[in-house]
C-alpha cells in the first residue's frame, strides 16, 4: 500500500482533541470523537494491507498478528510500567486497587469490559482519575483485529461483492445497536466491540472500495469539497459535541463520515491534503499512538497528587509533556521493535508473553490486596493508621444496621408520611433518620429508588411543561405509575440523588412537579468529596499536624459538587415552595473552610466519597432535627 503523508496528518488530529479533552478544557467538550476517528484510519489501512497481500498471496494470519505486536505492545508495556512504578509510589491502596484491575485488564485486551463493570458512565465524575482508561479504546481494537483477519479469510470466498455487502450489513447492524444502546444502556454501548465496530467497519468498506488510494476519476472540485467537509465535520463533533450527547449513536455518524471524507478525498493537490500532510501534522501523527498512551497517566496521576483537579496552565504543560514522552517513545521503543532487522518475530513473541504475563500477576495481586494496603499502612504509626477509613469494613457495617433499624422504625399511625426519592443517597437519609426516630415522633418516612437522570424521564413520561430540553441518560427507565402512585400517598417529598451539574435543573424541575401536586419538595444538597479511603490515607501519610485535617478535608471537596451546590443556592433561592436541605452546612462551616469528617471519637462519617457510615448517619439525622427540617 502506498504510503499517504495526509493520514498520518489526520491522526494529529485525532490525538489532539482526545488529549484536550482528557486535559479538561471546556471548548474541547467533544474531543473524545477522536477515537472514532482512529477507528476509522484504523479499519482502513488494515484492510488495505490485508487486501494487498492477499491479492499477491502473501497474507499471513501469523505475520498479521506479529505486525499488530509490533506496532502495539512495546510502547503500552512501557507506559503500563512506569503507572506501575508511579501506582506503587504514589497511589493510596483503594484507587491502587482500581489500577491493578485495569493493569491486568489492559494486559488481556479486556479494559473496555473492566470498565462497564466500575462505572455506568465514560464520562463519570472520578473517571479522570484512572490512569489507564483511555486503553479501553486500544481493547476495542484488538479485539476486532482478533476476528476480522479471520472473517475475511472467510469471506474472500464468496467474492467481493458480497464481502462489501456483508460488510456494510454487519456495520448498519451494528450502529443500530450503537443508538439503541446509547439511548438505554451507555456505557456497554460506548466499551463494546459490537457497537463501535461499525467504525472500523467504516474504513474497511474505504478500503474495498478503493477510496482515496487514487484520484483518477474524481474531478479536482469534488476532491476539494469532499475533504473540506470532512474537515468541517470533525471539527464540529469535537467543539459542538460533550459528554451529555448520547454517544456512539447516529450522533458519531459526523466524526466518522468526517474521517471517512478526508481519507477519501484529501490528496495532495487539496487544501485538506496539503495541510495534513505538512511536517507539523505528519510529526504529532507519527508519535500519535505513544503520545496516545502517555496522556492519560500524565492527567491522572497529576489529580491524584492534587487530590483535585490541576490548573490550567498544569494540565496545558503536561499535554505538551505528553507529546514529548510520544515522540520519545517512537523513536526508542516503537522503531526500534517495528524493525524486523533489528527485533526478531521470536523476540516480540516471548516479550509479549513474558510482559502479558508479568502484568496479569501484578494485577491480580493489587486486587486480591485493595492495592497492597496493609504494606501501604504497615508504614504508619498506629495513630496515624487509625485516620484510615477501609470502607470494606465500614460497608458492611453499615448494611447490619440499617437492617436492624428499618425493623424498628415503622409508625403505626403517623401524622405525616413523608417520601424520600432518589437513589443511593435515598436510603443514606432514611437510615439518618431511622437512627434518630426519636427526634421525629409520628413521621413514617419512605424510600422509592429513582436516580437523578432517571427523573427526567420520568418527567417526559408525565409530559411536565418547561422541564430541559434534553435529559440526561437513564439506565433503568422508571415505572412511572409507581413513582406517581408512591408520590400521591405521600404528604411531603424529599429528592436525595448524587445530583450532577447536568441534573441540577432536573431537581428543581421535579421539584415543581411535586408542588404542582399539592405536595411539599425538598432538595438535598449532594455531597462529593476525592474518595475517603484515598483522602484519609494522604493525610495519615503526609505527616501534617491533626490541628490541619479539617481544612485538608475541606480542600477534597470535588469542585463539580460545590458546583452543583452553587446552582441549587442560586435557583431555589427565590422559589418559596421548594425547601433546600443544605447537607454540606451538616459537616463542613464554608466561612473557615473546614470539614468535621470524623466524629469526636475519632469515627469516620463518610466512607467512600459521598455516603455516610453509620456514625455519619447518627450526625446527619440529628442535624436535621437541629435545623427545623421536617418540624411540624
Amino acid at each position: 500500500m502506498q504510503y499517504r503523508r495526509e493520514i498520518d496528518g489526520l491522526r494529529a488530529l485525532a490525538v489532539i482533541p482526545v488529549i484536550l479533552f482528557h486535559a479538561g478544557f471546556s471548548a474541547f467538550g467533544g474531543g473524545f470523537v477522536g477515537v472514532d476517528v482512529f477507528f476509522v484510519i484504523s479499519g482502513f489501512l488494515i484492510t488495505s494491507i490485508i487486501l494487498a497481500e492477499k491479492a499477491t498471496g502473501r497474507f499471513s494470519l501469523l505475520k498479521f498478528y506479529e505486525r499488530r505486536a509490533r506496532r502495539i505492545l512495546p510502547a503500552l508495556f512501557l507506559v503500563m510500567g512506569v503507572c506501575t512504578l508511579l501506582a506503587i509510589v504514589l497511589l493510596a491502596p483503594f484507587s491502587g486497587r482500581d489500577f491493578y484491575q485495569s493493569l491486568a485488564a489492559t494486559a488481556l485486551f479486556s479494559s473496555n469490559i473492566l470498565f462497564i463493570v466500575e462505572s455506568d458512565n465514560y464520562f463519570g465524575l472520578m473517571s479522570e482519575y484512572k490512569p489507564l482508561l483511555h486503553t479501553c479504546s486500544l481493547a476495542v481494537e484488538e479485539q476486532f483485529y482478533v476476528v476480522y483477519p479471520v472473517f475475511l479469510l472467510l469471506a474472500w470466498r464468496l467474492g467481493r461483492k458480497r464481502t462489501i455487502t456483508l460488510i456494510s450489513l454487519l456495520a448498519i447492524l451494528s450502529i443500530v445497536g450503537a443508538h439503541w444502546g446509547s439511548l438505554t444502556m451507555p456505557a456497554p454501548a460506548f466499551y463494546l466491540l459490537p457497537t463501535r465496530g461499525w467504525e472500523l467497519l467504516c474504513g474497511a468498506l474505504l478500503a474495498y472500495l478503493n477510496a482515496g488510494t487514487t484520484t483518477a476519476g474524481i474531478r479536482p472540485w469534488l476532491s476539494q469539497a469532499g475533504s473540506t467537509a470532512g474537515l468541517l465535520l470533525m471539527g464540529f463533533a469535537v467543539f459542538a459535541f460533550d459528554k451529555n450527547t448520547p454517544y456512539p449513536g447516529l450522533f458519531a455518524l459526523v466524526p466518522t463520515i468526517g474521517a471517512a471524507l478526508v481519507i477519501a478525498f484529501a490528496t495532495p493537490e487539496t487544501v485538506v491534503g496539503k495541510l495534513l500532510a505538512s511536517r507539523p501534522f505528519v510529526g504529532v501523527g507519527l508519535v500519535s499512538y505513544s503520545t496516545y498512551l502517555w496522556h492519560q497517566p500524565l492527567f491522572a496521576f497529576a489529580r491524584h497528587l492534587e487530590m483535585n483537579e490541576p490548573g490550567n496552565t498544569m494540565l496545558l504543560s503536561l499535554s505538551v509533556l505528553s507529546l514529548l514522552l510520544g515522540y520519545a517513545s517512537w523513536a526508542l521503543v516503537e522503531k526500534p521493535f517495528r524493525n524486523r532487522n533489528q527485533t526478531s518475530a521470536r523476540t516480540i513473541a516471548v516479550c509479549g508473553g513474558i510482559g502479558s504475563i508479568l502484568f496479569v500477576a501484578i494485577g491480580f495481586a493489587g486486587h486480591l490486596t485493595t492495592g497492597f494496603q496493609e504494606q501501604k499502612l504497615s508504614r504508619l504509626t498506629d495513630q496515624r493508621r487509625a485516620l484510615f477509613v477501609d470502607q470494606y469494613r465500614e460497608v458492611p457495617r453499615k448494611q447490619a444496621v440499617r437492617e436492624q433499624v428499618e425493623h424498628a422504625s415503622k409508625v403505626n399511625w403517623p401524622d405525616r408520611k413523608i417520601l424520600i426519592l432518589g437513589d443511593s443517597m435515598s436510603i443514606d437519609m432514611k437510615l439518618a433518620v431511622d437512627l434518630n426516630a426519636e427526634l421525629f415522633p409520628g413521621v413514617q418516612f419512605s424510600t422509592y429508588g429513582l436516580d437523578d437522570a432517571c427523573m427526567g424521564e420520568y418527567l417526559v413520561a408525565m409530559s411536565v411543561e418547561g422541564r430541559i430540553a434534553r435529559a440526561p441518560r437513564c439506565e433503568r427507565a422508571p415505572n412511572t405509575d409507581k413513582v406517581a402512585a408512591a408520590i400521591a400517598a405521600a404528604d411531603e417529598v424529599v429528592l436525595a440523588a448524587a445530583w450532577k451539574p447536568d441534573t441540577e435543573s432536573i431537581a428543581i424541575d421535579m421539584a415543581r412537579h411535586i408542588n404542582g401536586v399539592h405536595k411539599k419538595a425538598y432538595i438535598v444538597d449532594a455531597f462529593r468529596i476525592f474518595h475517603m479511603s484515598d483522602s484519609s490515607y494522604y493525610f495519615a501519610a503526609s505527616g501534617l499536624d491533626m490541628s490541619q485535617l479539617p481544612g485538608f478535608m475541606y480542600q477534597r471537596l470535588l469542585p463539580s459538587f460545590l458546583e452543583v451546590r452553587k446552582g441549587f443556592l442560586r435557583d431555589i433561592a427565590p422559589l418559596s415552595t421548594i425547601v433546600f436541605i443544605d447537607k454540606l452546612g451538616f459537616f463542613c462551616n464554608t466561612s473557615a473552610n473546614t470539614c468535621s469528617l470524623y466524629d469526636n471519637a475519632g469515627l469516620p462519617l463518610f466512607h467512600d466519597e459521598l455516603h455516610v457510615t453509620v456514625e455519619g448517619a447518627r450526625k446527619y439525622g440529628r442535624a436535621l432535627h437541629d435545623r427545623g427540617y421536617f418540624a411540624k
